[in-house]
């Protein structure tokens, strides 16, 4: 969202993976924003090696169809930066996440529910990374979603 001392404008969280031109989403953002304004952004963020990262968005899009591409945390900040934005805040968050429950959110079923697991369940074997950082317990599988915060000023 953007906010200045005068008006909020409210931009869903978690939204620039399924823009199918985040560049133009960005362009908004800072259009609806005055001179001065702040622009937040939270977003689920891929990891830096593009093998990796490629993987987890195949992964991320099996679970829900609308994702496009997850960004690195440094491609995240430099696309918002080339905006026209001056990043004040940038923080990461991690959130474990139980990977059933996260398949349940978006009813994935059938073939994809089953290659996201079995992703998962190769790499804590030793195989290909997702990303995701899965984790097994006594009572499921886990991941972990690497979130970025971002608060930006609209430069004048």
């Amino acid at each position: 969202p953007c906010r200045d001392d005068r008006s909020e404008v409210g931009v869903p969280g978690s939204s620039i993976q399924h823009i199918g031109s985040p560049a133009a989403g960005r362009r908004e953002m800072v259009h609806v924003c005055r001179f001065g304004g702040l622009v937040g952004i939270i977003d689920i963020v891929a990891a830096d090696d593009e093998a990796v990262a490629s993987h987890y968005i195949h992964i991320e899009r099996l679970r829900d169809p609308t994702h496009v591409k997850a960004l690195s945390r440094a491609d995240l900040r430099t696309q918002i930066e080339d905006a026209g934005l001056r990043v004040v805040e940038d923080a990461v968050r991690e959130v474990p996440m139980r990977l059933d429950a996260w398949l349940d959110r978006t009813r994935t079923a059938g073939a994809a529910r089953s290659q996201i697991i079995d992703a998962i369940q190769a790499e804590l074997a030793g195989g290909k990374k997702t990303g995701m950082r899965p984790s097994a317990g006594g009572d499921g599988l886990f991941f972990t979603h690497v979130w970025n915060t971002i608060v930006a000023i609209r430069n004048g």
